[in-house]
């Protein structure tokens, strides 16, 4: 994997929220999450995260 990349989220008290963690494939350049925790199950926060991810990685993502 390169550049693989791993983002928080964190309240206003600075609690963490969530993370996610994401990279390209060397190969073909391809983008995968490679993992995602959201506390709480907390939806918004989940599909934050893969948005800002999937931002990221460009069009060539795999979830």
């Amino acid at each position: 994997m390169d550049n693989v990349r791993t983002d928080v989220v964190h309240d206003q008290c600075g609690r963490v929220r969530g993370v996610v963690s994401y990279a390209k494939r060397p190969g073909d350049g391809a983008g995968l999450i490679l993992w995602l925790h959201a506390e709480e199950e907390d939806q918004a926060v989940a599909e934050a995260l893969v948005g800002h991810a999937l931002g990221q990685l460009g069009p060539r993502t795999v979830l």
